[in-house]
């Protein structure tokens, strides 16, 4: 076996009327029980890999009588050769078939067909098979794929004929499953977990390898094909450093691999918002992007740690009633432009007998709240200034012995005039009535705000290109800007 030798040949003998004969026909000796048994260097050696292992794939003998062998020679389980050895008649003729035909370590498989010998099946890297054929005795080879790579993780091996086949008809057979090797006297399979994903630049995302059993080995290696996109931990977290598209690979001791093909995007940038934390079901600020326990980072914004989340009804203002909380770290990440912002952090609880103490919080590593406490039933308002050179804010809150809580969160772009900036200024209130004119006065739309986000209102209408004038109303007040759809 070549798993288990550093290198080996490949033998031949025919077996005929109690007797062991080479393929000239002449006798090599008489079996007459276990003691006259063949040993390997008693038969012919047809072929003798220089330096290398090889595996016999299939052997028949031919419609004039001859045996054909098909193998392959390999130094490295990924790179095998595959040979055709016949004879004709006077000597053992080898020739090559192609090369690289191996998945693994393990045999892929190579048959050949028992009607035409001249027609060889084998896999192939990227889990499909292919059906090579010759007209010339082996000297050139046309090759034709026969099966298709349908589930990324399926792979496509072990392909064999039927005896007596119709041609065209139930003409071969293979195996279609995922990557299984034996591990001692176990199946280990591979599934990577997920094998597709989307991620935005300068983000993380841990992929986990399922193994079947879970026992045994479990050693892996991870390994990215562009670093320049995407580098992979030694524990499968990937980090994503640019635009593109790269394939992460985990790889077990056995030389088996599973991947995950990974679309480095550009995030989707967030100047003016306002961050309302709670639950599912509480309600929400207007104008405000709710923020639940399950809002991960995505293309704009999300938690980048597990938080729980509560509803308290001890209040009715829906900005202070819920919050985000935990005892253990938590990370909260915003997709910004570079520039300098303002931040405006609300954290309390309405609920009498419920301090939290010892909160403190870190933007992009530099400490802004430091271990301030909020008083039972009663809020801590926090503003500062930040300066980003990168295209995030990372909110960090430190782990505490009591849990942390954070009710809401603005940010808003140092100097905008924007009309998110306007409309959170001033105008942040379900009856704010939004005008759209065109630049002769013409009015192209009208409406509340109600419980919806300026950017809906102001971009779902489908506006066309152009400048505008935007007009909001709130009982006495009035400000217009001027707006540019691009």
């Amino acid at each position: 076996n070549p798993q288990n030798e550093t290198a080996n040949k490949i033998y031949y003998a025919c077996f005929k009327n109690g007797n062991f004969y080479k393929a000239n026909g002449s006798l090599i000796k008489t079996y007459s029980g276990t003691s006259t048994a063949l040993t390997p260097e008693e038969a012919e050696a047809v072929f003798v890999p220089a330096g290398n292992k090889c595996r016999i794939g299939d052997a028949i003998i031919d419609n004039s009588g001859k045996p054909v062998i098909v193998c392959s020679s390999f130094s490295a389980d990924a790179d095998h050769n595959v040979k055709y050895i016949c004879w004709n008649g006077t000597n053992w003729v080898e020739k090559q078939i192609t090369t690289n035909s191996e998945i693994s370590a393990t045999e892929g498989g190579i048959t050949l067909d028992y009607a035409v010998p001249s027609v060889v099946y084998l896999s192939k890297p990227g889990k499909t098979f292919f059906k090579y054929s010759t007209g010339n005795n082996g000297d050139s080879w046309t090759e034709t794929a026969i099966s298709e790579r349908t589930i990324s993780t399926l792979t496509n091996v072990r392909p064999f004929l039927p005896f007596n086949h119709n041609t065209g008809i139930f003409e071969t057979v293979w195996q279609k499953n995922k990557f299984i090797i034996r591990a001692g006297n176990e199946m280990q399979d591979l599934q990577m977990i997920p094998e597709s994903l989307k991620l935005t630049v300068n983000n993380v995302k841990q992929l986990v390898v399922k193994l079947l059993p879970d026992t045994g080995d479990k050693t892996l290696t991870w390994k990215s094909s562009d670093e320049n996109i995407a580098t992979v931990s030694s524990t499968g977290l990937v980090t994503s450093k640019a635009k593109g598209t790269v394939v992460i690979s985990a790889t077990n001791s056995f030389g088996n691999s599973v991947y995950c093909s990974i679309e480095v995007i550009a995030p989707k940038y967030i100047e003016n918002a306002l961050f309302d934390f709670g639950t599912a079901t509480s309600p929400v600020v207007s104008g405000a992007i709710q923020v639940t326990e399950t809002t991960m980072l995505a293309d704009s914004y999300g938690w980048l740690t597990t938080v729980l989340s509560r509803n308290r009804n001890s209040s009715t203002d829906p900005e202070l009633r819920d919050f985000a909380m935990s005892t253990a770290e938590g990370i909260f990440k915003v997709f910004v432009q570079p520039g300098k912002y303002n931040i405006v952090v609300k954290q309390g609880d309405s609920d009498a007998g419920n301090k939290h103490d010892k909160i403190s919080m870190y933007v992009n590593g530099l400490l802004k709240i430091d271990n301030i406490t909020t008083q039972s039933g009663l809020f801590q308002t926090s503003e500062f200034d930040v300066e980003t050179e990168v295209d995030y804010l990372e909110f960090r809150i430190p782990a505490t012995s009591s849990n942390w809580v954070l009710n809401s969160m603005k940010i808003t772009k140092a100097g905008e005039n924007s009309i998110q900036a306007i409309a959170m200024d001033d105008f942040m209130n379900p009856e704010t009535i939004i005008t759209v004119f065109d630049l002769i006065g013409k009015k192209v739309f009208e409406g509340k705000l109600g419980n919806d986000i300026f950017e809906n209102i102001l971009f779902g209408k489908n506006i066309e290109k152009g400048v505008y004038l935007i007009q909001f109303r709130l009982g006495n007040k009035s400000k217009v800007v001027k707006f540019l759809n691009d």
